[in-house]
């Protein structure tokens, strides 16, 4: 068997895809492979077509996501701010208000009492950790979209090596 390209050369391999002869030559200069195998050079323009297709939707979800979690860290700030200069004068009233209750102790009052506490605690976790989660999430995403652009480049760098290549 012959290589597909070169046809005076003898084969030494095939292409994983496509199973056409590769010289050693086409063998040295073949990028990708598959199951490590060598690919041919237009199976190799192929793969190299997949893989800037799948990086440029990664890029781009990368960055819708990064900016979908900081509209809404927007959005939960302002609502912070807002609920809490808002809530002050109502904590201050119901201080005021409450001077003359009394709790009476009770086995119904224990029984709700830690739940309800639990609860609280609860609340308080999410709420502290929850901006750190979504920091976490804006870093992680753009860490993941300028690692996918480099990736980007070299994969169309490596396209125009191969198209290069065939001349």
């Amino acid at each position: 068997m012959n290589c597909n390209k070169h046809l005076n050369d003898y084969a030494v391999a095939t292409c994983a895809s496509c199973g056409v002869g590769l010289c050693q030559n086409c063998l040295n200069s073949s990028v990708y492979s598959y199951d490590s195998k060598p690919l041919c050079h237009d199976c190799n323009l192929k793969a190299a077509e997949d893989e800037m297709s799948t990086l440029s939707r990664r890029k781009v979800w990368a960055l819708i996501k990064c900016i979908f979690v900081l509209v809404f860290m927007i959005l939960g700030f302002s609502i912070w701010i807002y609920a809490g200069i808002g809530g002050i004068p109502s904590a201050f009233k119901s201080t005021k208000s409450s001077g003359g209750m009394r709790v009476v102790s009770n086995d119904i009052i224990d029984s709700l009492f830690y739940p309800f506490i639990m609860l609280l605690i609860r609340l308080a976790i999410i709420i502290a950790l929850a901006p750190l989660a979504a920091v976490f999430l804006v870093i992680m995403n753009l860490v993941t979209f300028f690692k996918t652009s480099s990736a980007l480049k070299d994969t169309k760098n490596t396209y125009a090596f191969l198209l290069n290549a065939s001349n």
